[in-house]
């Protein structure tokens, strides 16, 4: 504790050393005659063991006040940690309080010490909750779960609790953390998710997730009907093996690397023509875009891809009717120049 140290009590013979020298310390001041040697001894006992008492009494006054000095301390600490701490007698009835457990609470701490703990927990989870103190008297090491605690006036409080039992398995310790709002924030990071799954369900152009290996891990419906199978046959695979060429990879690893040195999530490709194959073996022409994108601290690249196979076929066919357009153009004009 610092400069509260606690004082050492001194050994019974250094008091008694110490007793001595203050008594002929006395002594020197005070000139006593006794005509009785055994006298003189007793009444010297008796000043040496007055003094003794004296310092003992001291010492213990000393003690006293650095202990309380130290509960005082230690109460502040308890009293106004972030944490909520309460104790459980073994049927799990509170105890001891702090302030932070009785705000998670929502009301008085004179209120709450008495009552049963888990009438303050949802009621849904409260089987949960005493199954939970089973495990902690049963293994005697500290668990944790999460649960709901209703709140006096306002919305239940999402809390992490870990709970270890005394020694003799007569009293409960729990540490409480309001975990609400970084419940809140992965909850509607999950909505967020859902709601991007959803919107690229209903995307016409196909969508792929990769990995930072180039191994998928998610395909819309449009990506299933343009290579002919289902997520399922081609999550985890590496699908620049299957279906598109090496650069594939090399574009989706150069989009992490890009993001993630400079923290964007936008389209480091370009729209490019390349040709892929269906899972059958047939090929497809594709116009394909990919970006970055970051999901619970990982990195992966999406791919855009829009067939535009039979925009190339009609491209190639009008190609072939000008080719021949232009034949027929030059072989009238030759015609016409030897009339």
């Amino acid at each position: 504790m610092g400069t509260n140290q606690s004082r050492e009590m001194p050994s019974g013979t250094e008091l008694r050393r110490l007793a001595e020298a203050e008594e002929k310390s006395k002594a020197a001041d005070t000139t006593l005659f006794h005509s009785d040697s055994d006298t003189s001894r007793l009444y010297h006992e008796l000043q040496v063991h007055q003094v003794e008492l004296e310092m003992q009494n001291s010492e213990l006054r000393k003690a006293r006040n650095e202990l309380e000095h130290a509960l005082v301390k230690y109460t502040d600490l308890y009293d106004f940690a972030p944490v909520g701490f309460f104790t459980l007698d073994g049927n799990g009835v509170i105890t001891a309080v702090n302030l932070a457990g009785a705000a998670l609470l929502g009301d008085m701490r004179s209120a709450i010490i008495g009552r049963t703990f888990r009438l303050f927990i949802a009621v849904s989870e409260r089987h949960a909750f005493s199954d939970f103190l089973g495990r902690v008297l049963t293994c005697k090491i500290k668990e944790s779960c999460e649960l709901s605690l209703l709140h006096k006036s306002a919305r239940p409080a999402i809390v992490q609790i870990e709970a270890m039992a005394s020694a003799s398995g007569q009293e409960y310790r729990l540490a409480l953390i309001d975990i609400s709002e970084r419940k809140h924030v992965e909850h509607a990071l999950h909505e967020s998710e859902e709601q991007m799954y959803r919107l690229a369900e209903m995307a016409v152009d196909g969508i792929i997730m990769l990995d930072d290996r180039g191994a998928v891990t998610f395909c819309n419906t449009a990506a299933e009907n343009m290579f002919g199978c289902t997520a399922t046959e081609i999550t985890d695979l590496y699908f620049h093996r299957s279906v598109i060429s090496k650069h594939l990879l090399d574009a989706v690893q150069q989009a992490i690397a890009h993001s993630r040195e400079h923290g964007a999530e936008s389209v480091i490709c370009k729209p490019t023509e390349v040709i892929a194959h269906r899972m059958d073996g047939t090929e497809l022409s594709l116009e394909l875009s990919i970006s970055a994108l970051e999901l619970h601290g990982k990195w992966h690249a999406i791919g855009i891809m829009r067939d535009i196979t039979e925009r190339k076929q009609l491209e190639e066919d009008l190609q072939n009717a000008h080719d021949q357009l232009e034949v027929f153009l030059s072989e009238r004009a030759k015609y016409l120049t030897c009339q």
